[in-house]
Order: C-alpha cells, then sequence, then structure tokens
C-alpha cells in the first residue's frame, strides 16, 4: 500500500491557502529565503550541533558561524546585523542552558506515523528528559511575535509533535515549550492529551483535502510570501 505523505510545513501551506502549496509543493517553486529564514535556519543549525556537543559558549558561536545561511540579504549591512541580532540570542541561550537540570535525548529528531493512508512526517527540534523522568518537547522559534505565548495553547505544529512522540517513538509528552530566542524565554506548558483524537481526526481531513487536491480557496494575497510570484495572486492583478 502506498501513503500520501503530509508534514507540518505542507499542513500550513495548505492551510494558508491552497495555491502557496501548489507553488511550493507540487510545482517546487519555493518561496525565496529572506532575513528571518535564513537567520532561523543558521540557528536551527547550530542548536543541533550544541545539542549532540554541548560546547562552550565559543563552541556554539563557531557553529553558530559554521552553520550561517547568507542568503536573502539585499546587502552585507543587513547581512551583518541580522548576524549579530542571532549571536545574542545564542548568548542569552547559551548562560540559560546552564541552569537546565533535563538532559537532552534529541534533537532534529526526524519521525514517521502511519495514519489510514497518509504517511505523517516531520523533524521535532528537541526532546527532553526532566529529573522525575517526565518527558517535554521543545520547539525553537525565532521569529519576534509576541503571540506565541497564546499560540502555544492551539499549536497545530505541537500537536502533530505529541502525537508523533507517542505513535513512533512510545514516548508519553508530560509538556510542550515554545522556546523564543528573540526574548530569551522558554514558555512550558503541560499538554493535553484528549487532543490527540482532535488532532487524528484534523489530519486525516486535512490530509485528504490536501492529497485530492481541493481547491475551493484562497488565501489572503495581500500577506503571501510569494504574493509577486503567484499567477493567482490578486496583489499581482493590482
Amino acid at each position: 500500500m502506498s501513503f500520501f505523505e503530509i508534514n507540518y510545513s505542507k499542513i500550513n501551506a495548505w492551510l494558508y491557502c491552497p495555491y502557496l502549496y501548489q507553488f511550493s509543493y507540487i510545482e517546487k517553486k519555493y518561496p525565496p529565503r529572506n532575513p528571518p529564514s535564513s537567520l532561523g535556519t543558521s540557528i536551527h543549525r547550530a542548536l543541533k550541533r550544541y545539542a549532540m556537543e554541548n560546547p562552550d559558549l565559543e563552541g556554539l558561536l563557531s557553529a553558530y558561524e559554521e552553520s550561517w545561511e547568507n542568503s536573502g540579504y539585499e546587502t552585507p549591512q543587513l547581512m551583518m546585523e541580522y548576524y549579530r541580532k542571532g549571536a545574542r540570542m545564542l548568548e542569552n541561550f547559551w548562560i540559560s542552558e546552564r541552569e537546565r537540570e533535563s538532559r537532552i535525548l534529541a534533537a532534529e529528531k526526524d519521525f514517521e506515523f502511519i495514519l489510514g493512508d497518509l504517511a505523517v512526517r516531520g523533524t521535532i527540534d528537541r526532546i527532553d528528559k526532566k529529573k522525575d523522568g517526565k518527558i517535554e518537547l521543545i520547539e525553537y522559534k525565532t521569529g519576534e511575535s509576541e503571540k506565541y505565548a497564546q499560540e502555544i495553547y492551539e499549536s497545530l505544529q505541537l500537536d502533530i509533535y505529541a502525537l508523533a512522540l507517542k505513535k513512533a517513538m512510545n514516548l508519553e509528552v508530560y509538556s510542550v515549550s515554545f522556546w523564543l530566542m528573540a526574548f530569551n524565554e522558554k514558555i512550558e506548558i503541560p499538554y493535553d492529551y484528549s487532543r490527540f483524537e482532535a488532532t487524528e481526526k484534523f489530519l486525516i481531513k486535512t490530509g485528504s483535502e490536501i492529497k485530492n487536491l481541493i481547491f475551493d480557496r484562497k488565501g489572503d494575497c495581500e500577506f503571501c510570501q510569494i504574493s509577486s510570484l503567484c499567477r493567482y495572486s490578486e496583489k499581482k492583478k493590482i
């Protein structure tokens, strides 16, 4: 039996606009990089090295330099501004990590589980085991949005990843967290297991829509990252 692959990024694109999904995942014309996305990539690469090697601060910053993604910056000055911003984030992160009492079980952990005719895949930023043995799922956020504190309570990404830990790794998630790199703050909440059933139903429904390419709506072209490239864009027509 063949399975249709979905992941959080595909679902997120589809939910915003089916034509964004088509552009990115069918036509393979990925949105161009910009400073925030390149910085996010650079920091995630450095944090993976951190989890694997547990370096001192100098080692972490060296990993950051070696991991630097330099595409998407219009000027060298802008690139250096973002580079310094990322370095400050990592310095604050390293200092905060000195007080950590949990153990890192995995970083950039790939997973796959089967749900009907769907293969749900993804990569989890980090999984920690606390002193009391409880499991914490952590996602790094490098953006500067102040909405994360509310979004964590209804995060589809965390719901999918918590379900993945149970189905693919047989781990019970006690809590989920957003580590806000820009604010040097970790927001942690207990995970509600009753969300599993709703998450499964949502994945099956949305996966079916994506598989059958039901183009019955359009996202907000004004804020779309490919509005100047998409042939269906209302903004481009204007």
